[in-house]
């Protein structure tokens, strides 16, 4: 059945873009109020 979309695509589709608000807002939230350097500034 060619062209029918079944719902764990939908399911998935949004736990992905979930997924990924939610590390973006991680790396945000890190770089607005982390008061030490990164580890990549330790090298």
């Amino acid at each position: 059945m060619i062209g029918v979309v079944m719902a764990p695509t939908y399911i998935l589709l949004w736990l992905a873009i979930t997924c990924l608000v939610t590390n973006f807002a991680a790396i945000l939230f890190q770089r607005r109020y982390s008061n030490t350097p990164s580890l990549s500034n330790n090298a």
